[in-house]
């Protein structure tokens, strides 16, 4: 009963955190005469912010809609993110008013991309020399003999050899494997910087980022009640009669990955931790006492929006018993304490080494954009593959430093 409460609040909480959660971005915008004002914008990572966008100057503000003929650019200040109002071709006759977004600059050189609703994407270069033009690959497709061919004219590679001719580096060798999309053109970029030995003035996070690799060190307060995942009729029920759970003290240190293109919302880690877990069962002096310094693989999802952002995944560890010889005990009426297994009535063999299986979710709350951070997290832990086979329920509530590497 104990267990099936600890789940149910965590379940209730984390889905009503996610529910509440905003997708308001902190941001600024520029108005068609210039001024400059501060607010949020609605943000999806799924959604096109190249028609328009719903900006608010107060989280509680009712959001207003801007096209791009209302505002000259605006920029997702803590994402990194910056659009432009620009007039692009529509088709052959006629032209329409987008915003595009600034991919990547190195002094008046600018990359710049638009996408839309469908997710296509156009890409357009600006310079001193050739101005604003729109990067251009023909496909045409050829019918042989009854099988079709597909054929690429890059006509773009005319205008960035145009753009990048300082750079010897970039020729006719390294454009054959330059492809019309975001990360090959921004590399055309970067490659152009190192050649002119002066960094990119600007670069956008979406999409250019190898990923981000998080420092974390952690320590707080834990609250652990473990059961036996045995069936009654093994005896495992004998030694935890009304169970009670144990309190620990954390400590954690790890690294988490977060890759490109997934708007930091998907991650993997791992590292080592000290966890104190266990039960004590007063009414047959039952006590399981388990400090078990875990190393452990990782991954899972966290929600990116709002300041307060949860999280789910599962991992798997490898743990060792530091205290093999006190880990469980019983104290029997004639012969004292003894060691035992939770369900094998022979002394317990002294083995600490176990691999398993675990679950969780919980909460991330940021108290500084790149550092200190607050986390409560609920984990089942199931240790399956040796003779003694049980699980933990696991509340940790931990002040975490978080360092961007």
């Amino acid at each position: 009963m104990k267990n099936l409460i600890l789940v149910t609040f965590f379940f209730f909480f984390v889905s009503n955190t996610i529910i509440a959660q905003s997708k308001m971005q902190p941001a600024i915008i520029i108005d068609s005469l210039g001024n400059t004002k501060a607010g949020f914008i609605k943000y999806s990572s799924t959604a096109s912010l190249c028609q328009k966008i719903l900006f608010s100057s107060t989280l509680k503000a009712p959001p207003q809609v801007y096209k791009p003929h209302s505002i000259k650019a605006f920029e997702l200040t803590e994402l990194n993110r910056k659009f432009i109002q620009a007039i692009v071709a529509k088709d052959t006759v006629k032209n329409d008013t987008v915003f595009l977004e600034n991919i990547i600059q190195i002094e008046d050189k600018k990359l710049y991309c638009h996408q839309s609703k469908s997710g296509a994407k156009r890409f357009f270069l600006e310079t001193q020399v050739i101005g604003f033009k729109e990067l251009i690959e023909k496909v045409s497709t050829v019918k042989l003999n009854g099988t079709t061919y597909t054929t690429k004219k890059k006509e773009f590679v005319g205008l960035l050899k145009l753009a990048f001719k300082e750079c010897d580096a970039i020729d006719d060798a390294y454009f054959k494997n330059v492809s019309l999309n975001i990360v090959p053109l921004a590399k055309v970029f970067e490659r152009y910087s190192e050649c002119i030995s002066k960094e990119t003035t600007y670069k956008s996070a979406y999409n250019l980022k190898p990923g981000d690799l998080n420092l974390i060190f952690g320590v707080g307060f834990s609250y652990a009640l473990t059961s036996s995942n045995l069936p009654k009729n093994l005896g495992s029920q004998n030694y935890l009669q009304d169970p009670e759970g144990v309190l620990g003290i954390p400590i954690s240190f790890g690294l988490n990955y977060y890759p490109p293109r997934l708007r930091n919302t998907f991650f993997m880690g791992f590292g080592c931790s000290y966890q104190h877990k266990g039960a004590i069962a007063n009414l047959n002096n039952t006590k399981f006492d388990l400090h078990y310094l875990n190393v452990y693989m990782n991954f899972g999802y966290q929600y990116p929006f709002g300041k307060v952002k949860p999280f789910i995944g599962a991992d798997f560890s490898s743990g060792f018993l530091m205290n093999p010889n006190s880990a469980f005990t019983r104290t029997h009426p004639y012969s004292g304490d003894l060691q035992y297994l939770f369900y094998n009535y022979g002394d317990y063999d002294g083995g600490g080494t176990e691999f398993g299986l675990g679950a969780f979710l919980g909460v991330d709350i940021p108290i500084f954009k790149h550092g200190l951070r607050l986390e409560l997290k609920y984990i089942y832990g199931r240790w399956p593959f040796l003779s003694s086979a049980y699980g933990t329920n696991y509340i940790q509530f931990q002040v975490q430093f978080r360092f961007k590497t």
